[in-house]
């Protein structure tokens, strides 16, 4: 997971963890953003939500993904439905190697 999240294997990697922000276009919206390593082409990225942590979807939105000129670039991924003072959010990124 810290290989493919564009972590240094050989120091301690806290900077790779993924964080979740809010997105705004006038309207909030529950975002995940993480590094991905760009050269593993073997690495197959989900991202799912859930408003339980029992029942997952894949269904959100992407945005363009962000190069940072090191080899990473920034991906970030929002749910479809805008926040509301109602419940939660939850995501999971899923890292499986082809």
């Amino acid at each position: 997971m810290l290989f493919a999240l564009g972590g240094d294997l050989l120091a301690r990697a806290i900077e790779a963890n993924p964080g979740v922000l809010m997105v705004s276009g006038g309207v909030e919206y529950a975002a995940i953003q993480f590094r991905r390593r760009i050269s593993a082409s073997d690495i197959t990225f989900w991202v799912e939500l859930s408003l339980d942590l029992l029942d997952w979807s894949g269904t959100t939105v992407a945005h363009p993904v962000s190069d940072n000129g090191d080899g990473t670039e920034i991906v970030t991924i929002r749910a479809v439905d805008p926040m509301s003072g109602e419940g939660s959010q939850f995501f999971r990124v899923r890292v499986s190697l082809n």
